[in-house]
């Protein structure tokens, strides 16, 4: 019989075969995006795959031990579990009492259903309060935590929030700052190249991966510090994971384990804690000679210098009538649109990641209080960054990203204290060029795959 001894990080099998090893190495093994273009995979040096199973150590990531059981099953392998990983006994968690919030019935059962997990992804539709849960885990557990997040403005408002849900003073690491505490939000790329990363990361019982749909996508960053780290208590948050079960999936799960709590946009909706999107796509089919162009210059032309569809996006404005937030891509287009907007009267601003972060937070905040009537940014507002009183969305990037569609629509779901409890959404059908068509099919197909109400203006051939 197989032995499989679970610690924090990596889980070890006792007791395997050359056979064993040969199925488990098969099974953990996916192949990367482009393994083609390697050329060590063209020259046979390597299978073009990444190996998750460690055939000398017999082990494989504790995050992946679900998998790894109902592989054993399958194969009819008998199999026996020894978990050596620490487990705070019930009688010593804490109270749950978050400060100035009620927490909502779904988060309650989030954060006790991750507590007698230990680990595992809690997947919360953008607005579902997962900050919120975040905390609940930390104030129940009471043990130190390490909060990861991969943007500077996240980590300031992660760790004001933690701070004033539970009344302490919480650390940060990031952004020019070292601040230990018991409980530190620490950015991935400041800890990366830490020469102590594995003793600096050793104290902290509890890790929190914030947006952790990103932290699968670079083994270079994410993935090494949060398996470096050998924290007992493992968690993810994210509105949008595990989209492919490709590589970056895997190694998501690889640092967490499976998905333990979800709630969609559909059940926020439905109990009357989301605004309801109302999306309205608007053709266009100008210019007309860039049908075959690549995509680069397809989308300068077609939708960065595009004067017809900005155009679009100013009269969309004018018509819906209240506080709008523009989204991006490029630098350009943001100044295109800015230039577009004033001359016209328009009271607007623009924000990137250009600006340092005080100048972003003032002029978010200015939005916030009416001052400012439609904002403009790059994706720096994809996610995280707290905007409650969007009413209009425009979607001027395009682009084909599910996470990067269901994520800007979720900045605006926030629930209205108007009566109709609305987010109008704007996007673009960009009937040009095959690529644009193609992009904005996706888009359409990811809305309504949420449940959103999409109508599209005019016949689309």
């Amino acid at each position: 019989m197989l032995t499989i001894k679970v610690r924090n990080v990596y889980s070890y099998l006792v007791g395997s075969s050359f056979v064993v090893d040969e199925l488990l190495d098969n099974f953990f093994a996916k192949k990367i995006d482009g393994y083609w273009f390697s050329n060590a995979f063209r020259s046979g040096q390597w299978d073009g795959r990444i190996h998750f199973y460690n055939r000398s150590w017999h082990s494989f990531p504790t995050g992946l031990l679900e998998r790894a059981t109902k592989f054993f099953e399958i194969q009819k392998l008998a199999y026996q579990i020894q978990d050596f990983r620490y487990r705070l006994p019930q009688e010593d968690w804490h109270y749950l009492n978050l400060k100035d919030i009620q927490l909502r019935d779904y988060q309650k059962e989030a954060i006790w259903t991750a507590l007698n997990k230990g680990n595992g992804i809690i997947a919360q539709a953008t607005n579902a309060g997962k900050t919120e849960v975040g905390c609940g885990i930390i104030q129940v557990l009471g043990l130190p935590t390490i909060w990861l997040t991969h943007r500077k403005e996240l980590m300031y408002q992660t760790a004001e929030r933690i701070e004033d849900r539970l009344g302490i003073k919480v650390g940060k690491v990031g952004d020019g700052i070292e601040d230990i505490k018991r409980i530190t939000v620490a950015m991935v790329q400041s800890l990366y190249n830490r020469k102590d990363l594995k003793n600096f990361l050793l104290p902290f019982k509890v890790l929190i991966i914030d947006e952790c749909h990103h932290l699968g996508s670079s083994v270079k960053t994410f993935y090494r510090v949060a398996m470096k780290c050998k924290a007992s208590y493992r968690f993810g948050l994210s509105a949008t994971p595990l989209q492919k079960n490709d590589v970056k999936d895997w190694r998501l799960l690889a640092m967490t384990g499976e998905i333990v709590h979800s709630v969609t946009n559909q059940d926020l909706i439905e109990k009357g804690y989301s605004a309801e999107p109302k999306i309205i796509i608007i053709p266009v089919r100008e210019p007309v000679d860039i049908e075959n162009l690549n995509y680069e210059d397809a989308y300068r032309i077609g939708i960065c210098e595009n004067k017809y569809r900005n155009d679009l996006i100013l009269e969309r404005c004018k018509e819906v009538d209240k506080p709008s937030l523009i989204i991006v891509k490029l630098l350009e287009h943001g100044r295109i649109l800015e230039n577009l907007f004033l001359n016209s009267g328009f009271n607007c601003e623009f924000i990137s990641g250009q600006e340092n972060s005080d100048f972003r937070n003032k002029v978010i905040e200015e939005f916030k209080k009416g001052k400012i009537k439609c904002l403009i940014s790059t994706v720096i507002l994809d996610e995280g960054i707290d905007v409650p009183n969007i009413q209009h969305l425009v979607i001027a990037a395009g682009g084909k990203s599910y996470v990067k569609n269901v994520q800007r629509v979720g900045r605006g779901l926030r629930k209205k204290q108007n009566s109709e409890n609305i987010l109008y959404v704007t996007d673009f059908y960009d009937d040009t060029n095959v690529y644009l068509r193609r992009h904005s099919n996706k888009r359409i197909k990811d809305y309504k795959n949420e449940g959103f109400d999409v109508m599209i203006k005019g016949h689309l051939e």
